[in-house]
C-alpha cells in the first residue's frame, strides 16, 4: 500500500511510493536534549553523511550506529590535526608485585591539572598548542596511582587535554605527554 512502512526501519515515500530508511533521531549519550536539540541532530548528521563511511551512514539512518561510534567519528575529524601524537592510556596500578588490575581496592587513581610540568611533557604540550588549531582549552593533567601496600611507589604519568566545540557541544580528548 502507498504510504505504509513495509519494515521497522522503513518508511514509504507518499509522493513516490518507494521505501526509504528512516531517519535517525537519535543523539550520542550524553548531547543535551533542549531547544538546540533539532539543529544539533541536523549538524550530526550533516557530519556523518560528509565524513562516515558506507556503512556508517546507513547504520546512523537506520538508528543503529552505536553512540560510542559516532563519538568517536566526530572527535577523530575534531582532532585530525593532532592524529601524530599518541593519545593517553589508561593508567593501571601495579599493587604488591601482583598482576596489573585497575580495580584493586588497594589503589587510588586521581587526575588532576598539573601544578608543576617537566620539560619533555612541557615540549609536547608546546608542539600539540601549536596544531590544535581552535581550541576552548588546552591543559597538561597528571594522573596517579597510589596503593596503599608498603613499598608501592606513587606512579604518575602527564597526559595533555585538548577541548573543542562542536555546537554546543564540547568534545575532549587527551594526549600521552
Amino acid at each position: 500500500m502507498e504510504g505504509q512502512a513495509t519494515g521497522p526501519n522503513q518508511i514509504a515515500c507518499v509522493g513516490c511510493g518507494t521505501q526509504h530508511a528512516r531517519p535517525s533521531k537519535r543523539l550520542p549519550n550524553g548531547w543535551k536534549r533542549q531547544n538546540s536539540a533539532k539543529m544539533q541532530l541536523a549538524l550530526v548528521s550533516e557530519f556523518v553523511g560528509q565524513h562516515g563511511t558506507p556503512s556508517q551512514i546507513e547504520r546512523y539512518e537506520a538508528g543503529l550506529l552505536p553512540s560510542l561510534e559516532l563519538k568517536e567519528l566526530i572527535a577523530a575529524d575534531l582532532f585530525l590535526g593532532l592524529a601524530e601524537f599518541p593519545r593517553y592510556a589508561k593508567m593501571r596500578a601495579i599493587c604488591g608485585g601482583g598482576p596489573e588490575n585497575e580495580d584493586d581496592e588497594h589503589v587510588t587513581f586521581s587526575n588532576e591539572e598539573a601544578a608543576e610540568v617537566p620539560a619533555e611533557t612541557w615540549d609536547i604540550y608546546k608542539a600539540i598548542e601549536a596544531v590544535a588549531g581552535e581550541s576552548i582549552s588546552i591543559e597538561v593533567r597528571l594522573h596517579s596511582a597510589r596503593c596503599e601496600c608498603e613499598g608501592v611507589p606513587v606512579q604518575e604519568r602527564y597526559g595533555v587535554k585538548v577541548v573543542k566545540a562542536l555546537g554546543s557541544r564540547n568534545i575532549a580528548r587527551e594526549f600521552a605527554a
